[in-house]
């Protein structure tokens, strides 16, 4: 029993002796606590506050361990949160009066219940904060989420034939569609597309070619051949002539009709097939662009930050 009294005494002693050493100022210090005192009585607007911390600091520096200083801090800190207009800076300076706070309470545990009462005013405003916080975030969340659904629509691409069109139906040229498609895969096809329309172009001209020269030469000898028999109905020999001349350029009409059709055939399966390449190019550009859904949260709790990611 003897023990238990001399280590209660002893505690009691070095608990006093250390208050009595916290409250105990240096010359420096006491100067400060004083300007500290009269600044707060004279306080008109928010910068007072500022000034009102950074004397309160030159006493801590000083004085690392006098209670009141820091029980003050907080006060002052709370005050610097509350008229600060961006809430994550408010937040910060909230969180440092609680430290203070806190210091003060191991420092002076005389005072506790001033402090903890300080300590919970200030938890209602961390958690009203927060709650502001993270309704800001939230929404900044849906404009990113809007931006990115509106970039990745101005990526969509369309086809009408060969034709490929941005999102706001404006034609591309070639140069402007290789620059979009990203995707080597899906530009090697579109690629390979140009180049078969191109092939199935030129076919087509030069057969639609070969073919009308065909039929306009079988149109002209029929016509050569009716005019010169009638001038000549009483010359058969020069008639017959002529008519053998005519069945030779009648057979190369045919030759011609007959290439172009030869050209013509592959020429349209080369378009046709340089289409499909082309919108299937398309199509595989516009599913890339499309990213995988995903919904983030990112929220501040009194234990630190909460992320949340749902797929």
């Amino acid at each position: 029993m003897k023990k238990v009294i001399v280590i209660a005494f002893l505690f009691v002693t070095l608990q006093s002796a250390l208050y009595a050493q916290q409250t105990k100022l240096s010359e420096e210090g006491y100067k400060n606590w004083i300007k500290a005192q009269d600044r707060m009585k004279n306080i008109k607007q928010e910068s007072d506050y500022t000034l009102l911390l950074n004397i309160f600091l030159k006493v801590i520096e000083t004085d690392s361990l006098y209670a009141p200083a820091y029980f003050n801090m907080g006060i002052v800190y709370t005050k610097i949160g509350e008229f600060s207009k961006d809430n994550q800076e408010s937040l910060n300076n909230y969180n440092k009066a609680k430290e203070c706070y806190e210091k003060h309470l191991v420092l002076n545990p005389s005072e506790k219940t001033k402090t903890i009462q300080a300590l919970a005013k200030l938890e209602i405003k961390i958690d009203d904060l927060m709650v502001e916080i993270n309704r800001q975030r939230e929404q900044e969340q849906q404009q990113e989420l809007q931006r990115q659904l509106q970039l990745e629509q101005e990526r969509m691409l369309t086809t009408k034939g060969s034709r490929v069109f941005n999102s706001n139906g404006v034609k591309l040229n070639k140069g402007k569609v290789s620059q979009m498609m990203t995707n080597t895969n899906a530009l090697q096809m579109y690629n390979k597309g140009i180049s078969r329309n191109r092939g199935g172009d030129a076919l087509i001209t030069l057969g639609t070619l070969a073919f009308t020269a065909g039929l306009t030469l079988i149109i002209l000898d029929n016509e050569l051949s009716v005019d010169y028999a009638f001038y000549n109905e009483y010359g058969n020999r020069t008639y017959y002539l002529e008519r053998e001349l005519g069945k030779g350029g009648y057979i190369s009409s045919w030759v011609l009709m007959g290439a172009g059709v030869a050209m013509l055939v592959p020429g349209i399966t080369l378009k046709i097939n340089g289409k499909k390449h082309i919108k299937n190019s398309v199509v595989m550009h516009n599913d890339l662009q499309k990213t995988v859904s995903a919904e983030f949260k990112c929220n501040f709790t009194s234990n630190g930050l909460s992320l949340t990611f749902n797929f």
